[in-house]
């Protein structure tokens, strides 16, 4: 026997996986990069960010359950994040620059190699660097907090760009310094009733359990690499 898919329940676990994918996702914020929804003209070869789970059919017709699957919108909003990160990382013709620390003094140098038109907006900082950032151990550099951007850290180094800072973690590693103006291209997306997050229900053989998938499908066109800098620095504790 097939579950039960009750349509009331099943239109509030999309709308609830998509709601925390939106409150999640960094990139459909645009607090990294612009982005716009995909055209038949775009010659891309779009990638899949998704996962696939068997979620318990109960979800779907008994209202004793939440109509969604905590974890799901996040885990795609990670997903996208690692992608645009490596994505940046391998640009052949983005400006790799090294210095024997992390100060003011070694970005405001790299800066100035990038030339009067670098601006960015974003900056992605190994975790490494959390501790020494806070309390003001890297010469000249150092996070402060903004109210008027959601309370996001911002990396301070006195040269009149202050980028909001995006940590790595375990999922989304990498290292060095990755400096972004949003001027370095689009995050292109293609949609489902407008929304990014594709969310397919399907049921299966067993009763009680249910196909669930959740994707986006996207690309991310580098097209101004000389708006990127990764500055590759050592972390404070290989200094050691």
């Amino acid at each position: 026997m097939k579950p039960v898919l009750d349509k009331q329940r099943v239109d509030a676990f999309i709308k609830n996986v998509r709601a925390e994918y939106d409150n999640e996702s960094i990139i459909k914020k645009g607090l990294v990069v612009k982005s716009r929804e995909s055209r038949s003209s775009d010659p891309f070869s779009f990638i899949q960010v998704g996962v696939r789970y068997l979620a318990d059919s109960a979800i779907f017709h008994d209202s004793s359950y939440y109509p969604g699957m905590l974890g799901s919108g996040r885990s795609i909003a990670i997903g996208e994040e690692r992608y645009l990160v490596e994505k940046l990382l391998n640009s052949r013709d983005s400006k790799h620059i090294t210095e024997a620390s992390l100060s003011a003094t070694a970005i405001s140098k790299a800066f100035r190699d990038m030339g009067p038109n670098f601006h960015p907006k974003a900056v992605f900082v190994p975790l490494a660097f959390h501790f020494d950032l806070h309390v003001g151990k890297l010469p000249g550099v150092a996070l402060r907090y903004d109210r008027s951007v959601q309370g996001r850290a911002i990396l301070d180094c006195g040269l009149g760009e202050a980028p909001r800072v995006f940590w790595s973690n375990k999922y989304v590693p990498f290292h060095g310094l990755i400096f972004v103006d949003e001027t370095i291209g689009e995050w292109i997306v293609k949609t489902t009733d407008k929304h990014w997050l594709m969310v397919d229900i399907r049921p299966t053989k067993e009763e009680t359990k249910v196909d669930v998938t959740v994707k986006t499908i996207a690309y991310f066109d580098i097209s101004n690499p000389t708006a990127e800098l990764v500055l590759d620095v050592p972390t404070p504790k290989a200094q050691q």
